[in-house]
């Protein structure tokens, strides 16, 4: 079976849609499964991930966004990209009263997700209509 992927002006437009309708979407999951519902009713052979999705609406739509975490026992210094937007991270430093540079934790300057010495990962994603974020427009 193939398939194709959507392109990010229809998820975009499907996500529009979406947030005429609703004011929060409480998990990633179930704003997977009203795109997936809207991408279905265009043609079922569309396809796109939970993770693709995220990273659209965060990014290229800067859909407001309040994610719960859980900090397990692993050190976050092998971490590269960001588990939220895929982008790049930075090491953040702090300076003993000495004069050494000590490693304090990963920083993401797109969507402003950080960790410490141990690792913080999203646990649930909250996805809000950017209109009740940003009252001027």
């Amino acid at each position: 079976m193939t398939y194709n992927l959507a392109s990010v002006d229809l998820i975009k437009n499907l996500l529009n849609k979406i947030f005429e309708e609703y004011r929060e979407i409480p998990s990633q999951k179930i704003l997977y499964g009203l795109i997936k519902n809207e991408l279905n009713k265009i043609d079922k052979n569309i396809k796109i991930s939970p993770k693709r999705l995220r990273i659209i609406a965060i990014k290229d739509m800067k859909i407001k966004v309040n994610i719960e975490y859980k900090e397990i026992d692993k050190s976050s210094e092998n971490l590269k990209k960001c588990p939220i937007c895929n982008s790049e991270l930075k090491d953040i430093y702090n300076y003993t009263l000495d004069g050494n540079k000590v490693y304090v934790g990963k920083k993401c300057e797109v969507c402003q997700y950080w960790t410490g010495i141990k690792l913080r990962l999203p646990k649930r994603y909250t996805f809000y209509r950017w209109s009740i974020w940003n009252i001027e427009e």
